[in-house]
């Protein structure tokens, strides 16, 4: 009787860790699954990470030769109007009708973003560039005729170009002078600007699209690492191999990569081919985003003809507490309206570059040279007193006398200056409105000198 229930006991506990093996098979294969389902969701995220980068680096790629192929059909229309050079037109066209950059960067957008915002700003862009393009063959069918040239000699949208009743009837040279003013008018400008900020926009909403994507696959990666990391604690005793690797290979790496891309870093180089990978494409594509904002930066408070601070960065300088004493010099250059009008707004724009040159080498590192309207130009010297009058004096002689010289083949001019100081005696509540009452004074004087409050 004992030896029965001795024997039942032990058939029993066999039964139950028979059963117990089996469950803990079962468990295992489940896991197991687990596991490579876990997997799987990580590829396909990689797999999304890595075609909206992909989709991203394509479309950018396409607004920005939408962008250089507008400024390049701009640069061989001027440079035709301006020097009679044929081979431009046929430059111009070859890129029109052969090249198509314009036309295939609409065709790439279309492939991954067709009926989004994106390729919306970007067919603007073409749209615009296609009614400057209508501009341009006028422009080009006037300077045929201003330089004398057989109109049987240029290509057809140039011949068939009609020109309306009061441009048909200018003479030749009014015609070649219509064509120029016509590159560089407000209008014309007007387009470039619509164009460059529609790119911009396309470049902005596919940045943002582009970031959203990844964030929703990091959280997801997130979630599935979450998972795996349970799975990967109930399989570490009998599978501590696959453990180890996909901890060193996978684990390990994603972690980085997500807590990178929260803290807004480079990716580092680590892991597997496919992470090595994303994280050269992403480095690539964060170094694009801040060179972006940096450009932005750049551009809202520099002068994007001299290169100076604009109007917008001086008054933050006034506004701003320099640090001591301040010399504030408003200078305006001496009747450059006459300049513009008599040899042309181009020449008026090279002349601007000489003085803004000037004025940036006559000053110290430290000093802010601004240009702050058309033909108005301020300096604000730092650390500086009413005991630098001389000094000033002498600054401002040397760079009228470089302003005269005409060996870089522009024509000579003049600059009127104001000066305030911080310390001057009797001041007003407006440092500006005191510079400014000095640089009357230089005015009424005759201009091409310097006055002091």
């Amino acid at each position: 009787m004992t030896h029965i229930t001795d024997q039942r006991s032990t058939d029993s506990r066999g039964v139950r860790l028979h059963f117990v093996n089996i469950l803990m098979i079962v468990v295992a294969i489940l896991l197991t699954f687990g596991l490579i389902y876990a997997t799987w969701e990580i590829s396909v995220s990689y797999d999304q990470m890595r075609a909206a980068t992909d989709r991203y680096i394509t479309c950018d790629q396409a607004a920005r030769n939408l962008q250089a192929a507008s400024d390049y059909l701009t640069a061989q229309t001027r440079l035709y109007v301006m020097t009679g050079d044929s081979e431009k037109v046929q430059n111009y066209f070859e890129e029109v009708n052969l090249t198509r950059r314009r036309d295939r960067a609409l065709e790439d957008v279309r492939k991954y973003l067709a009926a989004s915002e994106a390729e919306a700003h970007l067919q603007e862009a073409l749209k615009l560039s296609d009614e400057l393009k209508n501009l341009e063959i006028t422009a080009m069918r006037m300077a045929v005729d201003g330089y004398g040239q057989n109109i049987h000699d240029f290509p057809r949208e140039v011949r068939e170009c009609t020109l309306s009743g009061d441009l048909a009837a200018m003479a030749p040279d009014r015609k070649l002078e219509a064509a120029r003013m016509m590159l560089f008018d407000r209008t014309y400008q007007n387009y470039k600007d619509q164009i460059r900020s529609n790119v911009s926009l396309c470049v902005d909403n596919l940045v943002a699209d582009t970031r959203l994507m990844q964030e929703d696959s990091a959280n997801r990666l997130f979630n599935v690492l979450r998972n795996q990391h349970i799975l990967i604690g109930m399989l570490l005793v009998s599978v501590l191999i696959m453990v180890f690797l996909t901890t060193f290979f996978i684990i390990l790496p994603l972690r980085k990569s997500i807590d990178h891309i929260r803290n807004h870093q480079y990716l580092p180089m680590s892991g597997s081919y496919e992470f090595q990978y994303l994280a050269r494409t992403y480095n690539s594509m964060f170094r694009t985003s801040q060179a972006q904002h940096q450009q932005l930066s750049y551009e809202a408070t520099h002068d994007a003809l001299t290169g100076l601070y604009n109007r917008s960065a001086f008054n933050t300088f006034l506004e701003e507490d320099l640090g001591g004493d301040v010399s504030l010099l408003l200078i305006d250059a001496d009747k450059f309206k006459q300049i513009n009008d008599t040899y042309g707004h181009a020449t008026g724009d090279k002349i601007l570059i000489k003085l803004a040159t000037v004025l940036r080498d006559s000053f110290r590192a430290e000093d802010y040279v601004c240009r702050i309207g058309g033909d108005e130009f301020a300096v604000i010297m730092v650390h500086s007193t009413s005991a630098m009058k001389d000094l000033i004096r002498e600054k401002v002689e040397k760079a009228n006398a470089k302003l005269q010289d005409t060996s870089d083949g522009l024509p000579p001019i003049s600059i009127s200056v104001g000066v305030a100081f911080s310390d001057r005696i009797a001041p007003t509540d407006d440092i500006f409105k005191d510079a400014d009452k000095a640089l009357y004074e230089v005015k009424e004087a005759g201009r091409k000198g310097v006055a002091f409050f």
